[in-house]
């Protein structure tokens, strides 16, 4: 029988040349799991204007990637959208379109639902639509069946907006949690050991 003493070293203790092989080794510690649900959840409970159901992305660095929900505008939508012109006339009317949707005079419904073959804010369709419940009432407003159409438009130019946020978010956090700083951290936090050159100790 035999004894070997081997020397342990927790990661501060290496040397730079093994750190850097113990970096490389780990650079998935942090993604090798569902890291971007805190995203997705930031996203389903932050006030964008939409109930969210589900959320696609793919990334980061080829074409066709970005992200994309799918889900219906809310309530609060109306806080979310301006008018796309600067006529005061327009902005007249707009206004009041806006004040019969919230008073319950016009509904908005519809949904987002992915479409195609990628994730980002332009692999979608919609079926939004506005309706009328007295139509009959509206007649004197000016170009109101316009100004409804304007609405939808820019509840899709928000849509996108947000689309686009999330996969910044995601892409951000990806950076994080790929930078030798997390991945440092994740190590650490885990007390793993290691022998002189860098190898994983069990």
């Amino acid at each position: 029988m035999r004894k070997e003493t081997i020397e342990i070293y927790k990661f501060k203790e290496l040397s730079e040349e093994a750190q850097e092989k113990v970096i490389e080794k780990f650079h998935d510690i942090n993604t090798h799991y569902d890291w971007w649900e805190h995203v997705y959840e930031m996203y389903k409970e932050d006030e964008t204007g939409f109930d969210i159901d589900k959320i696609y992305f793919r990334g980061f660095w080829s074409q066709g990637d970005g992200a994309m929900f799918e889900g219906s505008p809310n309530e609060d939508i109306l806080n979310f959208i301006t008018p796309g012109y600067n006529n005061q006339q327009y902005q007249k009317n707009w206004s009041r379109v806006i004040k019969l949707i919230k008073n319950g005079d016009i509904n908005i419904y519809g949904s987002f639902k992915q479409s195609g073959h990628y994730y980002h804010s332009k692999s979608y369709s919609d079926n939004l639509e506005t309706e009328f419940t007295n139509d009959w009432q509206y007649k004197n407003y000016s170009n109101i069946e316009d100004i409804c159409e304007d609405i939808l438009y820019e509840i899709r130019e928000h849509y996108e907006d947000i689309c686009n946020k999330i996969y910044d978010s995601l892409e951000q956090g990806y950076e994080y949690y790929t930078s030798r700083e997390a991945i440092e951290e994740s190590i650490i936090a885990n007390e793993y050991e290691f022998t002189e050159d860098g190898e994983q100790y069990y």
